[in-house]
C-alpha cells in the first residue's frame, strides 16, 4: 500500500502544476547585473543633497590659493608676462609674478609650484561667492559679513573693513580705491565699487 500511495502523490504534483519551493541554496544575481528592458527603465538615483558652503573653496576666477602652477596655465593659458624674484621675501621662497592681460596676477612659488597670492582687476572673474569688479560696496559687505569676520588691524587702524578671514588663514580683500597705493580702505562710501580683489595668506601680510 505504501508504494501505491507514494506513486499517487508523485502523479498529483506532476499534473496539478504546483510550483516547487525555492531552493534556499540558489543565489540571486546582484542588482547591478540585472538588465532592464527599454520599455521599463530603472528609476534614476536621486542626487546627494548639497550642503551650502561646504564645497566652496575661496578663489577668484576658479583658482584658489594652493592650486598648482599647471592649473593656472590650464585655465588661463600660456600668454602672460612673468617676472622672477630670486629672494624669499614675504613668501618664504623665490617666486614668479605672473600677469595676464585680462587683469589678474599670481604669485607662484618657485619651489612649491603653488599659488601664493592672487590680485585681480579682471571684470569677468568673480570670487567663489559671485563678487566681481564693479560690484557696489553695500552688496559686497552685506554678503561677506553674513559668512565671515573682518579682522582687526595689528597696527591700530581698527577693523579692516572690506577684509574677510575666509578660511585656513586666508584673506579675501576688496579694495574700493585701487589708486591709493594701499589695500586698506580708509572709508567706504555707500556708492563705492570694487576696484581690486586680493586673495592672500594672512601670514604673508604685514
Amino acid at each position: 500500500m505504501s508504494t501505491k500511495i507514494a506513486a499517487l502523490l508523485l502523479a498529483f504534483f506532476l499534473f496539478t502544476g504546483c510550483t516547487p519551493a525555492a531552493d534556499p541554496n540558489k543565489q540571486t544575481p546582484p542588482a547591478g547585473n540585472v538588465q532592464t528592458s527599454p520599455t521599463s527603465p530603472a528609476s534614476p538615483t536621486s542626487p546627494s543633497p548639497r550642503v551650502p558652503g561646504v564645497d566652496q573653496t575661496p578663489g577668484i576666477g576658479g583658482i584658489s590659493l594652493g592650486d598648482s602652477t599647471a592649473k593656472v596655465t590650464n585655465i588661463l593659458g600660456s600668454e602672460y608676462q612673468e617676472k622672477y624674484i630670486d629672494e624669499d621675501g614675504y613668501f618664504g621662497e623665490p617666486y614668479y609674478e605672473r600677469t595676464y592681460s585680462v587683469g589678474i596676477q599670481f604669485i607662484l612659488g618657485k619651489n612649491t609650484a603653488k599659488v601664493l597670492q592672487i590680485t585681480s582687476t579682471a571684470e569677468n572673474m568673480a570670487t567663489d561667492m559671485g563678487i566681481k569688479i564693479g560690484d557696489p560696496a553695500a552688496n559686497v559687505l552685506q554678503k561677506y559679513r553674513e559668512k565671515y569676520k573682518e579682522p582687526v588691524s595689528q597696527h591700530g587702524a581698527g577693523t579692516l573693513e572690506g577684509w574677510f578671514e575666509v578660511e585656513d588663514g586666508q584673506l579675501m580683500i576688496f579694495d574700493f580705491n585701487a589708486n591709493d597705493e594701499t589695500m586698506v580702505n580708509q572709508k567706504i562710501s555707500k556708492d563705492a565699487k570694487v576696484e581690486r580683489i586680493i586673495l592672500a595668506y594672512s601670514k604673508f601680510m604685514d
